[in-house]
């Protein structure tokens, strides 16, 4: 929310900027390229900052109605995370035994994994909580064994372990 309001202040600063910049250009004596530059480019400023806040009320909208294109309310992520031959690090992961949420990690192109976080909400859709990623060799990931993998966040490394799936009632186990 405040990258939304981040974004509308400075529109609205932007276009009160413009306005002293367009008066000013039409009293200018000088050259009538200098004049017509500069609302030209004022012109230009506020119809960028207009189409910017019309982009982030759109998203903004968007999410409030429901059409988030990062959820997944049918949790693709988690019901496809399902270890196999390449891609033996797929699953459901936890930081707590008896958490209801954690990472869905599941299969993607290639011998990538999609790193999703799930839970009771939904899951992020597949590639979208995480960029897709080989997981062993990723500076963001250190594979401890097949069942204990550690994950770097904004706040530093956190081990997340192997489970049967995210649990609770709303989710059965895959």
């Amino acid at each position: 929310m405040a990258f939304y309001l981040t974004v509308a202040l400075v529109a609205g600063y932007s276009i009160v900027a413009v306005v002293p910049v367009w008066r000013s250009a039409s009293t200018y004596g000088g050259s009538k390229f200098l004049k017509y530059g500069a609302r030209g480019l004022a012109s230009i400023a506020t119809a960028v900052q207009v189409a910017a806040v019309g982009a982030v009320v759109a998203t903004f909208v968007s999410v409030i109605m429901g059409n988030d294109p990062t959820s997944d309310l049918d949790r693709i992520a988690e019901k496809t995370a399902i270890p196999s031959e390449t891609h033996p690090l797929a699953g459901f992961w936890k930081y707590g035994a008896n958490d209801n949420f954690g990472l869905a990690i599941a299969p993607a192109d290639g011998n990538l994994y999609s790193v999703s976080f799930c839970g009771p909400g939904g899951c992020f859709k597949p590639g979208t909580y995480r960029p897709n990623t080989p997981i062993a060799g990723d500076g963001d990931y250190q594979v401890v064994s097949n069942d204990t993998i550690r994950v770097r966040g904004a706040d530093g490394w956190s081990t997340i372990t192997r489970s049967a799936g995210r649990g609770g009632e709303d989710c059965p186990k895959p």
